[in-house]
């Protein structure tokens, strides 16, 4: 017999009441998926209650009331031993509650009592940089005020992962008076779900005792072979010997002179984005924030202030991002530029979409767009990311080819010849589904460059979200990028958890994964203090300015181990040399109480420097 799984339905819904889902599946079918694991036996033998209907599959009640033009959709499935449940949701609801599903709970629970949630969830597709999707899961009281005993996002990726959720309740509640609920709102996403579980075990366990989903990642252990083999590399490709010979004019050799070697800028650009409204700003705060940016950075890249739909906001907007470029200016900074086209409707002037005969106008627009913010930055930036997210973000490409990308570029060549010119996307390096995206992404590099389009390098964004890629794919992933032959910019790096100490972990085994690749030239942070972050919990330094532990890894790596600071003493033939990484450096040679400060850059094949003080 054909199985059925219905949702609940009300009679004659409206149009933003409860969306029903009705799944006919094939005769025997059973969805593959990986079960919960058993409770461990201590805890099975408290013989904690159920709290979910023991038919899952025929008891959920599933609602959509987002207002979106496609509507999000929901069904189960037979699994191997519970329900498979899949969602579909299209677009992004303005609040994640808006598309849920909920089951009522089907036991009494007491104020007090502990209880634990567990489900296995997977992300097969998700519409963010992380590449992970976001399931709400909350407990709450069925009818208003809708107090929750626990409400808490979680984020699966593309492979399967348990996700256990202790919580105390909050209230006295009879049966069918709570509800145990996934919220799906957040973002365009696939979703798939088994294993739905919630025990209360009453008073009989401390909610500190139960089981709680950490995330980690393979190789973040002391010693792991692949980070000894990355440092070993490090020195292979990122350091170079340094000379420096003194003597005195006649040409003799000068022994006993002190030389002190600083790397006063880094070949690899160790940046972040800055946001410009508070970069000029007159307050304490941003002062604070001006001195954290020359301390730990030594390139910028304007988050928002540069971007078409920003800019378009008029000249008081665009007068913020002129003095934002003005201050960098002053300042031993390298500038990159963000972004000349983001080919979305929603990362568009405001009204784009709506302006008449655009299929026509919109090419003469986006000229004028380049030519104009190329002007103002011209001679002030190293780079620019001419294109944002074009495998994501399709929109103009209804309008026109995707090759029309190609001219793109070459206008951004011939508008600044000097800046390098790259095109920039998310969905990789952070999870099972890198290489796909990879992929897609060089069929789409090579298709432009075939057009004609002058790509100096490839821009990788490094979203990562709760769960971080083992570092060793991650170098796997960075071999495929390399294979186009491009440099490669990490251009958007954060690492958005609440687990301080895996946030901080991680961000010096990517660091040092990304560092011993030959290909990558470069380490952008996506911001830094929480108040100033998309993501806050990725920041570097709390809202009021202290600091996490990841910062302290960046200075640590960034600022200490590979900012060469080296001193020696001439020897007798007046010579000293020392090992550094590669980039610029001020060399101060000191004898007899004179000095003499001059400049020299190391490269991979070595710098040598000659000093020389009068003859006595």
């Amino acid at each position: 017999m054909t199985p059925h799984f219905r949702c609940p339905m009300n009679r004659r819904p409206s149009l933003s009441a409860t969306l029903v889902a009705i799944v006919v599946l094939a005769a025997g079918s059973v969805v593959a998926a990986p079960g919960v694991p058993p409770l461990p036996s201590e805890l099975a033998a408290l013989q904690p209650t159920p709290l979910l209907p023991t038919d899952l599959a025929s008891t959920f009640t599933f609602q959509d009331r987002s207002g979106a033009a496609q509507r999000a959709t929901f069904s189960a499935a037979p699994g191997e031993a519970s329900p498979v449940f899949r969602a579909e949701v299209l677009a992004r609801a303005n609040s994640f509650y808006d598309v849920r599903i909920f089951w009522k709970s089907a036991a009494a629970v007491a104020k007090g009592d502990v209880c634990l949630a567990r489900f296995a969830a997977r992300a097969p597709t998700a519409q963010q940089e992380s590449g992970e999707g976001a399931v709400h899961f909350y407990f709450q009281r069925a009818t208003l005020p809708n107090e929750k005993s626990v409400s808490l996002t979680l984020a699966p990726g593309p492979e399967w992962t348990v996700f256990e959720v202790p919580f105390t309740v909050a209230h006295d509640l009879a049966a069918g008076a709570a509800t145990i609920s996934l919220a799906l709102g957040h973002l365009p996403q696939s979703l798939e779900i088994t294993g739905l579980e919630v025990h209360n075990f009453g008073r009989r366990v401390k909610e500190a005792s139960l089981p709680r989903t950490r995330f980690s990642y393979r190789g973040r252990e002391p010693g792991a072979a692949w980070r000894e083999r990355a440092l070993q590399r490090i020195e292979e490709i990122r350091t170079a010997p340094i000379a420096v010979r003194v003597t005195d004019s006649s040409g003799r050799p000068l022994t006993g002179a002190r030389i002190d070697a600083r790397l006063v800028q880094p070949e690899f650009i160790f940046g972040t984005s800055v946001d410009d409204a508070l970069l000029v700003a007159d307050t304490p705060e941003a002062e604070r924030y001006r001195r954290a940016i020359l301390e730990l950075f030594d390139t910028v890249v304007i988050e928002n202030g540069l971007k078409w739909a920003t800019w378009a906001r008029g000249p008081e907007r665009q007068g913020i991002a002129r003095r934002a470029l003005d201050w960098l200016d002053q300042q031993p900074l390298r500038v990159k530029g963000h972004n000349l086209v983001w080919p979305a409707w929603k990362f568009s002037p405001r009204g784009l979409k709506n302006t008449p005969e655009l299929k026509d106008r919109l090419p003469a627009m986006i000229h004028d767009r380049i030519t104009e913010i190329m002007g103002v930055t011209r001679g002030r930036v190293y780079a620019w990311d001419v294109v944002n997210e074009p495998v994501h973000e399709r929109d103009f490409f209804g309008l026109m080819p995707e090759t029309a990308m190609a001219a793109w570029f070459q206008l951004a060549r011939s508008a600044d010849p000097d800046a390098a010119l790259f095109i920039n996307e998310y969905g990789m390096l952070n999870s099972a589904a890198s290489p796909g995206m990879i992929a897609r992404f060089r069929t789409l590099i090579q298709t432009l460059r075939r057009a004609g389009a002058p790509i100096d390098g490839i821009g990788i964004q490094g979203h990562v979200g709760q769960q971080p890629r083992p570092p060793d794919l991650l170098l796997a992933d960075l071999d495929l990028i390399a294979a186009e032959g491009l440099p490669v910019q990490i251009t958007e790096f954060d690492i958005n958890t609440t687990d301080e100490a895996l946030q901080a972990d991680y961000l010096r085994d990517f660091l040092i994964a990304c560092y011993s690749h030959p290909a990558v030239s470069g380490f952008i942070m996506w911001g830094f203090w929480e108040a100033r972050h998309w993501k806050p919990d990725a920041a570097m330094f709390r809202r009021d300015w202290s600091e996490k532990p990841v910062a302290a890894v960046w200075r640590e790596w960034t600022l200490d181990r590979w900012r060469t600071h080296a001193e020696a003493t001439t020897d007798a033939t007046g010579n000293s040399a020392a090992r550094g990484h590669l980039g610029r450096y001020r060399v101060t040679v000191t004898h007899d109480g004179l000095s003499r400060q001059q400049e020299v850059t190391l490269t991979r094949r070595g710098a040598e420097l000659s000093v020389m003080f009068p003859a006595p």
